[in-house]
């Protein structure tokens, strides 16, 4: 039985449609020919470390997933205050996250 290994390229072509993206319309965020999507995609170059980090902002993943494929398991309590997070208006978030901050710093 053989593996199939995922490459970075099928990682960007995968969060890319999940986003609902195009090539053309992820190019014009990135400032870059559509070609060069096509060519990230299919593995036909080396991408730079400052345009996987772009990537990944735009991809709303992280480097090391485009990179690796690994992804961060969370606990379900994270992933409730998480979702909790992402409910609340953008003051209350601010608030929230500067509570989170001072708890942090209580260890």
């Amino acid at each position: 039985m053989t593996k199939t290994t995922e490459t970075m390229g099928m990682r960007i072509r995968a969060r890319r449609k999940a986003l609902g993206f195009t090539q053309q319309y992820l190019a014009e965020i990135l400032w870059v020919k559509e070609e060069t999507i096509s060519n990230y995609e299919n593995d036909k170059v080396d991408i730079k470390g400052s345009i996987i980090c772009k990537l990944a902002e735009t991809l709303e993943t992280t480097p090391d997933y485009l990179l690796t494929g690994s992804v961060m398991k969370l606990t379900e309590e994270e992933m409730e205050i998480l979702d909790i997070i992402k409910s609340l208006n953008a003051d209350v978030k601010m608030v929230a996250l500067q509570q989170l901050k001072s708890l942090s710093l209580l260890k």
